[in-house]
Order: C-alpha cells, then structure tokens, then sequence
C-alpha cells in the first residue's frame, strides 16, 4: 500500500508539473500576441518636422530615416535663404498606445532638403501630402546662379508612383503676378550609394507637376524624399 500510495503521488506531481506548463506556454502565447507586434515597430519612431512658414507634418521613421531626415534638414537650414525648419522627436507613448501611434495615419509623402547643385542653384524646400486630404503644402526658398532669389508656396506634388523621386510646384509672388517653378528631385540615399542625388529646376514653361525634366547633380547637402 506504501508502494501504491507513493506512485500515486507521483503520478499527482507529474500532472501539476504539466499543467503548469500548459499554463505557462498559455501565458506566453497571450503575451506574444500582446507584444509582438512592437518587434515589427521596433526600429520606428515618432517625429514631426515643423517649419517657419507655418507648414508641419508627422511622420513615423526608422533611425536611418531619421538621421538622413535630420541630415537634410540641417543641410537646408545652413542655406539660410528666409525658411527654417526642426525635427522633434516624440516620446513613444506606452503600449499598446504606442503601437496604435506608430501604425496611425501619419505623413508618408513627403520631400524635404537643402544645399546646391552643379548648376550653381541654392535650394531650401519642405513639402508633403496630406494623408487625410491629398492636398500638397510647404514652402521652398531658391536662389539662382545669379544671385536672383525667388520663394513660394507647394501647390502640387507628384512622384509618378516612384520611390525616392518628387517633383514639387511653388507657387512665386512676382511683384503682384503669381508664377509656378516647379522643381524635382532624387534621394540618392547615403554618399556612398551608387546614384547620385539631384535636385533641378524644370522647364519654365512648365506650369505643373505632371513633367519631368533634366537632373542636375547636388554637390553640396541632401535630400530626403519619401516613399
């Protein structure tokens, strides 16, 4: 009977051991569908890029985005042609808030930047879609070879369904008659990369964003351009 008592005992132990493991690889699953999915937001962070012409937009980056996205924004600061713009790092909000805030509708049209190009061109633009309305706005500022500068407001913005590409329209003050310029651009990525990053004036006949025309090269600072 001692024998007896102590298999059942046994076998007593062995059923509390399994249950708990059935509750433990329950407890981890529930967790897993809880949490996992910060591992595919992990690298994202939130940010709003907000500039002196009154125009913001948010946007949620990776960190090689955002360091190439602060890279451009100093890059158009240091032009110092009459438009300045910030990045603002938000602090993630707890989870799931967090997760709710990096999957919600933020800015993914965007294109912003400055420097010059082998054209002698000085450029500071900001510009983006809106993602509730569709509507383009920004500001650029330019300043020609000549030394002649012009600035206006985003009126039109298209990436012909391409990725690191935009061609942007400002609309220009010319003593009392509003013009179009229109400009485009390409992400080059990183120095390294094996395109190079060009920023160019169109066409002056040009009256929208539905053409593109030439590449000029830019030699000195960045652009950022999304998708």
């Amino acid at each position: 009977m001692a024998a007896g008592s102590w298999r059942r005992h046994d076998h007593g132990a062995g059923g509390g051991r399994r249950l708990g493991r059935i509750l433990a690889g329950a407890l981890f699953g529930a967790l897993l569908a809880l949490f996992g999915p910060t591992l595919a937001f992990a690298d994202l962070q939130l940010a709003t890029v907000g500039c002196s012409d009154g125009s913001s937009f948010d946007v949620s980056v990776s960190t090689d985005t955002l360091n190439m996205l602060t890279n451009a924004v100093t890059s158009l600061n240091t032009e110092n042609l009459g438009l300045s713009c910030s990045v603002a790092v938000l602090p993630p909000p707890p989870i799931p808030l967090g997760l709710i805030a990096l999957a919600g509708n933020k800015t993914s049209v965007y294109a912003t930047g400055g420097g010059m190009n082998d054209a002698g061109i000085h450029f500071a633009f900001s510009a983006h879609v809106d993602p509730d309305t569709g509507t383009p706005s920004g500001h650029a500022n330019i300043q020609f070879a000549d030394g002649t500068k012009v600035d206006g407001t985003v009126f039109c913005y298209s990436n012909f369904s391409s990725t690191r590409f935009a061609v942007v329209g400002i609309m220009v003050d010319q003593g009392g008659t509003n013009s179009p310029l229109i400009f485009q651009m390409r992400d080059g990525g990183n120095p390294s990369s094996a395109g190079p990053s060009i920023w160019h004036v169109d066409d002056p006949s040009f009256t929208d964003c539905s053409n593109i025309d030439g590449d000029n090269t830019i030699v000195k600072g960045n652009v950022v351009v999304r998708p």
